[in-house]
Formats: C-alpha cells, sequence, structure tokens
C-alpha cells in the first residue's frame, strides 16, 4: 500500500475516533453543580494531588536508564540479541534479578507486589512461548484455510471476523498470546486472498 493511500485511511480514522473519545468523556464525565472559577478548580486540583513527592536520586535515574536499555532491547534488539540471552524475557528477568540483587528494592517491597499480577504476567508470557514453539498458530491458521471459509465470505466480513476474533481472545488471555496466535491465521488468510497482488 502506497504511504499517501494509507495516511488518507489512517489519518481520517484517526481523527474521527480523537473527537469520538473526547465525546464520550465529556459525556460520561459531564461537571455538574454552579460554575468554579480559575482560583476554586485550581485549589481543587492541588488538593488532589499527592502530598508525598519522591526525590530521584543517582540510583533512580541509573535504574530508569536499565529499565529504558531493557525496553529497547525486548521491542526492538530482541531478534539480534536472541543467540546472546535467548529469550526477550530473559532480559525482563536480568532487569527484576538487578532491581533486587542490588538492595534497590528491598524485600518487604518484593512481599508487597501483587502475586495474582505476577502470575498473569508470567503465566501469559509462558504461554506464549509454548504457543509459538508448538505451532499452534500455524495449525489454526491450516485449518481454517482448509475449512474453505476463507473463499466463501467476503473480505469485509473476513475482517469483521478477524478483528471480533482478536477482541474476544485479547479480553480473556492477553495481548501478546493474541498477537503470537492471531499472526499465522492473519497471514494465512491474507496469502489466500490473494491480498499482495490485490493491494
Amino acid at each position: 500500500i502506497p504511504t499517501h493511500t494509507w495516511v488518507a485511511i489512517a489519518a481520517p480514522v484517526v481523527f474521527l475516533t480523537i473527537v469520538a473519545a473526547w465525546v464520550a468523556l465529556l459525556i460520561r464525565f459531564r461537571v455538574d453543580g454552579p460554575e468554579k472559577t480559575k482560583e476554586q478548580a485550581w485549589e481543587e486540583q492541588m488538593a488532589m494531588m499527592p502530598t508525598e513527592r519522591v526525590e530521584l536520586t543517582d540510583y533512580h535515574i541509573i535504574f530508569l536508564g536499565i529499565g529504558f536499555v531493557a525496553v529497547v532491547c525486548i521491542t526492538i534488539y530482541a531478534s539480534m540479541l536472541e543467540p546472546i540471552v535467548g529469550h526477550p524475557a530473559c532480559i525482563s528477568l536480568g532487569v527484576v534479578v538487578v532491581v533486587f540483587g542490588s538492595g534497590f528494592m528491598s524485600r518487604e517491597e518484593f512481599c508487597q507486589l501483587e502475586w495474582d499480577i505476577l502470575a498473569l504476567v508470567g503465566g501469559t508470557n509462558v504461554m506464549a512461548f509454548m504457543v509459538r514453539e508448538t505451532g499452534l498458530g500455524m495449525q489454526l491458521s491450516t485449518m481454517l484455510v482448509r475449512s474453505g471459509l476463507v473463499e466463501v465470505l467476503p473480505f469485509q466480513a473476513m475482517l469483521f471476523f478477524l478483528v471480533v476474533g482478536a477482541m474476544i481472545v485479547a479480553t480473556l488471555v492477553s495481548h501478546s498470546i493474541t498477537g503470537v496466535l492471531l499472526m499465522p491465521i492473519v497471514v494465512a488468510v491474507g496469502i489466500k486472498m490473494q491480498a499482495a497482488e490485490t493491494t
């Protein structure tokens, strides 16, 4: 798809989405009651601000830098670093080891972490790894193509079902598993519908 075509389609969609979200927020969070002066509104906003402030030390800046480098390595250089560190999740575990092993965060802070969230994040990473390594996504895409639905349904209907399926899977499981699971299906459907020749 040429860039100007993509921008001509994406820009109005993004603009309308932002306007719709703005209108929805105005309707949902309507301010009732008498109008306030700027000073009264400012005082209310300042009263809602937290009183405790965290002072950034050199250690904070160092570990923020480590976190930034880890995110860049995981997202951008994951394929290049895979022969060295293995799966990108090893970089995340390395950051956790450095943060807690160096004493930057204490044992008490570690125990205060919500374990259900940690289990959810860790479990979805493992599940995404299993889906990718076992080839479940490829098997599902093969089954979908062999079922004959791709030839019968028009493009808009197939796109609708893919989007709805992605929303359901992402809501029930996680976004990482959704990407790992549905990308082979989307690629297989695109090849079967000859998307490369028609776009």
